[in-house]
C-alpha cells in the first residue's frame, strides 16, 4: 500500500469510527428506554478494531513494523471485516423492530 491510498483508507477509517460512535449513542439511549442489556459496547469494540486497522496500515507503511509481505494489509481487513460484523449483529439487535413498519401494508 502506497502513501497516496493510505490516505483514502485512514479518512474512510476515520468515518467508520464516527459512524459506529454515532450509532452507538444512538443504541444507548434507545437501550435505556427499552431497558435492555448494555449491547452498544460493542459498537465500542468494532471502533477499537478499526483503530487497530488503521494502526496497523500506517504502521507498516511506514516500516516501523516488519512483517512478512502481506500480513499487514491481510490482517487489517480481518479486523475490518470483524468490525463490521459484530456492528451489523448489534445494530440488528438493537433496531431490528424497525423492519416491521417499514413493510406492513
Amino acid at each position: 500500500m502506497n502513501v497516496f491510498s493510505l490516505h483514502y483508507v485512514v479518512i474512510i477509517d476515520v468515518s467508520a469510527i464516527i459512524m459506529l460512535y454515532l450509532l452507538s449513542s444512538l443504541s444507548k439511549s434507545l437501550g435505556e428506554a427499552l431497558k435492555t442489556p448494555k449491547y452498544f459496547v460493542f459498537f465500542h469494540v468494532g471502533i477499537a478494531m478499526v483503530a487497530l486497522s488503521a494502526l496497523i496500515d500506517v504502521m507498516s507503511t511506514s516500516g516501523l513494523v516488519h512483517l512478512p509481505p502481506g500480513v499487514p494489509s491481510l490482517l487489517s481487513l480481518l479486523l475490518r471485516a470483524c468490525a463490521g460484523i459484530v456492528a451489523v449483529l448489534t445494530a440488528w439487535r438493537y433496531w431490528s423492530w424497525l423492519f416491521p413498519e417499514f413493510f406492513r401494508d
